[in-house]
């Protein structure tokens, strides 16, 4: 079995020269991590597909302990969240190291990427719910987990074009990172997910120490409070993405 380096040679590299253009977070954290599960997985023999199913599992399971309003419980259910991702980069360079790939296992892990998300923000509603008891955290949640799902499709608004083309890895080498306004790069750093788990942990243990904080009727915790602001700054960045890639892939598309 090659070495650590050298997986990385193999199973990730490729992936940055086209269409993936890694953040900072995935880059020194998660792609970091990866592979350290990936070596043990080739040696055992396991299929990308089989690794996709641990995640979905692990997934799952992160979402049904922020079902519970206990803190403690969602302190494990972060670490969770996040090792799915990390496992969701093993399967995918599982599939690179032995050059598989099959039309189930990209539709499981493509319809995984997409739904993941949203799945745990509906269960930490639902957790956040049981300890405020305010309807108004459902509006916040759906608001949140719509808006997520929006604000990752609509940059694929003008890829089509540009694909038939044959100019998608130029548009994606060029975009978002670098014709963004600050104010959404800086978003995406606070409720991306290289800001998500650290927020949410923090906000997580002040729940921990502190009681919620009771005006009139109206009952409120940090987590509460992230949930709402996370809802707000989605459907802004929403705006502002919608605006940012289409006005790139017209340029793209003129040029």
């Amino acid at each position: 079995m090659e070495s650590i380096k050298e997986l990385r040679k193999i199973c990730q590299e490729t992936r940055d020269d086209l269409l993936y253009q890694r953040n900072w977070f995935d880059r020194n954290f998660t792609r970091r991590i990866s592979m350290y599960l990936t070596k043990p997985f080739l040696m055992m023999g396991l299929s990308a597909n089989q690794v996709t199913a641990i995640s979905l599992l692990v997934g799952l399971a992160a979402g049904v302990l922020m079902v519970f309003p206990d803190p403690v419980l969602w302190l494990i259910g972060i670490p969770l969240f996040y090792l799915y991702f990390v496992l969701d980069c093993v399967d995918g360079e599982i599939a690179r190291y032995r050059k598989t790939s099959s039309l189930i296992g990209s539709y499981l892990d493509g319809g995984l990427g997409m739904l993941m998300w949203p799945y745990v923000l509906a269960c930490m509603t639902f957790g956040i719910n049981n300890v405020v008891q305010n309807n108004l955290v459902f509006a916040f949640g759906f608001l949140a987990a719509v808006g997520w799902l929006l604000y990752t499709t609509s940059a694929l608004f003008p890829y089509p074009i540009l694909h038939s083309r044959g100019r998608l890895p130029e548009a994606v080498e060029t975009s978002g990172r670098t014709t963004e306004p600050l104010i959404m790069r800086l978003g995406r750093a606070v409720f991306g997910i290289r800001g998500f788990f650290p927020v949410v942990i923090a906000v997580t243990i002040v729940d921990l120490l502190m009681t919620p904080l009771t005006f009139g009727q109206f009952t409120v915790n940090a987590r509460f409070a992230y949930l709402a602001v996370f809802a707000l700054a989605t459907l802004a960045g929403i705006v502002l993405r919608v605006s940012s890639v289409m006005r790139h892939g017209v340029s793209l598309q003129k040029a």
